[in-house]
């Protein structure tokens, strides 16, 4: 695909044929040859000054379109490639400011986690002096306890020595006492056993009485020296205590000052470090804010840019909207050109290769006509070795007839061969979808017997016209919404059976009234009671396709086991509009299936497919004399019988004015269709001669 610029490739050329300027009229059975020009007909002997004239305004005419599409091409191109620069400039800015805005948070979130770490190592340090306080709290306990238990060992071992010193004191008092007493008793035994002395009892008794009282004395004198003993004793304990309080008291400011230094020393090393972290935040914050300052100059420089960017832009955008405009001014006239009402023929590929073929030759497509038009032969042929004398492509070889009939000579706008696919098709009708884009009506419908290929042509699934235009029509739109326009599209798809308008998108609806209103100022048509689909995508239409494709009549016939018995028409309405330039464009494209042409002695059909097939040629006829009846109009009172059929009267604003219509004329290769496919032929060549007035 090539390079699009809004709608219109770049790189596209033109081939404008002749036939906007002139119109040849070859009548098969008449060797006459009449050129018209404008509305003056010209004798056979003028033909040739007015056909070398009406070359040379051609030639003139086509040269001066040709150099504007190219000057204007160009003109694109460098706006396309302005266009391009301009957004990259604008992505890399844009890209820049992101990482500029990212470079920002990164920065507040790295100041963010230093105040975080701030807090931390204050909340560190609280947590630190309540732990340390708690640890000198624990020491103190742990002190005091070691002191009582000191002081309890000391009070044991007091108490301990006072008891050993009572108990030697009572043990020296009742040993002496224990000698007394044995004294006593020596003394009383001696006074028992000098009773009788009675000189000695009263010396006795004195002395005993002395010696009581030395034992008493020296009893009390013991006690004194006991009881100075006990105060020495108490004397030493207080003493002791004292000397305790005081080692306590030492203790606790000796520990006191150890747990107050050390506390000190954590609390300077701390302190130190909150310092070194402290100098250190305070330089991240004012590389943090040098970097915040030094991203505000970028990212204000980087706004202006955008703005200027985006003046850029819409200056560039304003002057596109009307390069476009110019653009779908150019492609009309280049439409017009080439023919409002054009012909293409296509030859249906041999379905059974055993199979007689009609003799047929097609011209290669650079071996057109005086008016720039393939030529497609019919002719008989005696020897198969007459193959080789025909001029150009030959369609048939395996034709088997001895007898010669004449030849049968027509030209149409393009010829398609039975090898040629359906993309090479729509690639040759796309440009009338892009006129429907830009607003203008457009028709395209296919023609031909039953079994010639029409639906193929068509509707066929992945590729047939109108699947092909429902891509073209979506993608061109999301190209067309970058540059600024808004488009809508509603679709209504109906048939035509038996000259009756049915709705294919109905449900339930069977009995209601569909009736053909025409908008003769605005150029528009619309049937009433008909469900009309807002189509959203791509998919979308799709499946409504789908659904009315479904409900399509359908018999079958001797002529096609599955013959479409109804015509079917796909009506696009697309509206458009650029807010910004102002500019809006309404266009309707109809895709139309038309029902197979059979002659009545061939198809074999009675009753009800008899009254289907005289409506099915009876429309088909009336469609070929309203194409007649606009090339025979000479102003806008002439009148085109578009009532004469429902089909017609649909389409009366898509078939002529400045509307746009292209027919495929679909033929079978078989020589059995011979006649079928001669009446074809004729039928296109009678639209492809017409010209609108």
């Amino acid at each position: 695909m090539p390079e699009r610029l809004g709608l219109y490739p770049l790189s596209s050329t033109f081939n404008i044929p002749l036939s906007a300027v002139e119109l040849s009229i070859l009548i098969p059975d008449n060797p006459a040859h009449f050129t018209v020009l404008g509305n003056n007909i010209l004798t056979a002997s003028s033909a040739s000054d007015s056909l070398s004239l009406a070359r040379s305004r051609t030639a003139m005419e086509h040269h001066e379109v040709q150099t504007e599409i190219d000057r204007k091409n160009v003109e694109l191109a460098h706006l396309r490639q302005e266009i391009l620069k301009t957004q990259a400039q604008q992505a890399t800015q844009e890209v820049q400011n992101c990482v500029q805005d990212e470079n920002i948070a990164a920065l507040r979130n790295e100041m963010e986690r230093i105040k975080a770490d701030i807090a931390t190592l204050e909340a560190y340090e609280d947590e630190s002096v309540k732990t340390l306080n708690a640890a000198l709290e624990n020491k103190k306990k742990e002190i005091n306890v070691e002191l009582g238990e000191k002081l309890t060992k000391v009070k044991e071992e007091l108490a301990e020595e006072i008891e050993t010193s009572a108990t030697k004191s009572s043990q020296r008092h009742n040993v002496e006492a224990e000698e007394l007493r044995t004294s006593i008793n020596i003394i009383n035994d001696k006074l028992n056993t000098q009773k009788t002395t009675s000189e000695k009892s009263e010396s006795l008794e004195l002395e005993r009485k002395q010696i009581i009282e030395e034992l008493h004395s020296k009893a009390r004198k013991r006690l004194a020296d006991i009881e100075g003993e006990m105060g020495t004793l108490k004397q030493r304990i207080t003493q002791k205590n004292t000397v305790r309080g005081t080692l306590r008291v030492i203790l606790n400011e000796e520990q006191q000052q150890s747990n107050l230094k050390r506390t000190a020393d954590l609390l300077k090393k701390k302190q130190f470090e909150k310092d070194q972290q402290h100098v250190s935040l305070l330089k991240q914050i004012a590389d943090i804010e040098f970097k915040i300052e030094h991203s505000k100059i970028a990212t204000n420089r980087s706004a202006a840019a955008v703005r200027e960017l985006e003046q850029h832009t819409q200056t560039f955008r304003e002057s596109y909207a009307s390069l476009e405009a110019e653009r779908r001014i150019l492609h009309n006239r280049l439409q017009e050109l080439q023919g409002n009402i054009r012909v293409f023929c296509r030859v249906r590929p041999s379905l059974d290769s055993t199979v007689e073929l009609a003799p047929m030759c097609i011209a290669a497509p650079e071996d057109v006509n005086e008016a720039g038009k393939q030529i497609l032969t019919l002719a008989s042929i005696t020897r198969e070795s007459d193959i080789g004398t025909l001029p150009s492509r030959v369609v048939s070889s395996r034709y088997g007839g001895n007898s010669r009939t004449p030849d049968y000579r027509f030209s149409f706008n393009k010829v398609f061969p039975p090898e040629s696919d359906n993309s090479e098709i729509f690639s040759e009708i796309s440009q009338l979808v892009q006129s429907s884009l830009d607003g203008f009506n457009v028709c395209i419908f296919a023609y031909g017997q039953t079994g010639s290929g029409k639906t193929w042509t068509m509707s066929h699934k992945e590729d047939g016209m109108i699947p092909l235009s429902i891509n073209k029509i979506f993608s061109d739109i999301e190209e067309l919404t970058e540059k600024g326009w808004q488009y809508t599209i509603d679709g209504q798809f109906v048939e035509i059976y038996n000259e009756q308008i049915n709705d294919l998108l109905a449900m339930g609806r069977k009995d209601v009234k569909l009736d053909i209103k025409h908008d003769d100022i605005a150029k528009k048509t619309v049937i009433t009671n008909c469900t009309t689909v807002s189509l959203k995508s791509r998919d979308h239409a799709f499946d409504i396709l789908e659904k009315a494709t479904r409900r399509r009549s359908t018999a079958s016939t001797m002529s096609n086991i599955r013959s479409s018995r109804s015509h079917s028409a796909f009506i696009f309405n697309i509206r458009g509009i650029h807010e910004s330039s102002g500019q809006s464009c309404e266009g309707t494209l109809n895709l139309i299936d038309l029902a197979g042409s059979e002659r009545v002695n061939n198809s074999k059909v009675k009753d009800q497919r008899l009254k289907e097939t005289q409506a099915i040629n009876k429309s088909l006829s009336s469609l070929g004399n309203v194409i007649h009846g606009l090339g025979q109009r000479k102003n806008s009172s002439g009148h085109v019988p578009y009532r004469d059929s429902r089909l017609t009267y649909l389409l009366q604003h898509s078939l002529g004015g400045e509307s746009k219509t292209l027919m495929f004329v679909n033929i079978s290769p078989d020589a059995k269709n011979f006649n079928e496919t001669l009446n074809s032929l004729r039928f296109a060549t009678k639209v492809n001669d017409t010209k609108l007035c």
